[in-house]
């Protein structure tokens, strides 16, 4: 039971004002206001898909929970954070990296088109109005 009702409204609008307009985790979908962690004055991390060393701006926003998840795949995948010299074997490691990602997205994907699945058909059943 809340026993400050109006300290927690007041904490959930400092909190919703510092994370912007529906902050959430493209791979797991979190999105609690209460429950996101600021990293560096932000609350999702920067997760540089094929490395920053091999491409600074392919990047998407996760939660701290799916960049240690990403993170510890790419280490058993014997990703290197170090920019590698070769070409070859660069895009052997940034195409690696593009799978792991991947792996992680292809769930996420698979609840957003169930939502919008569940949504279009939700608005099917809906009865019409007459006027």
């Amino acid at each position: 039971m809340d026993r400050n009702p109006s300290a927690t409204a007041a904490r959930l609008m400092r909190r919703l004002k510092r994370l912007g307009p529906e902050p959430v985790c493209v791979l797991c979908g979190y999105s609690n206001p209460f429950g996101l962690i600021p990293v560096k004055r932000k609350v999702l991390e920067d997760h540089h898909v094929v490395l920053k060393v091999h491409d600074s701006r392919l990047i998407v926003p996760i939660c701290r929970n799916c960049h240690a998840e990403i993170t510890e795949r790419l280490q058993q995948e014997g990703i290197s954070p170090y920019f590698e010299p070769d070409s070859g074997k660069r895009v052997a490691l940034m195409l690696v990296a593009l799978a792991v990602f991947f792996e992680l997205l292809a769930p996420a994907l698979r609840r957003w088109a169930d939502s919008l699945k569940e949504k279009t058909n939700e608005k099917q059943h809906l009865p019409s109005s007459t006027y």
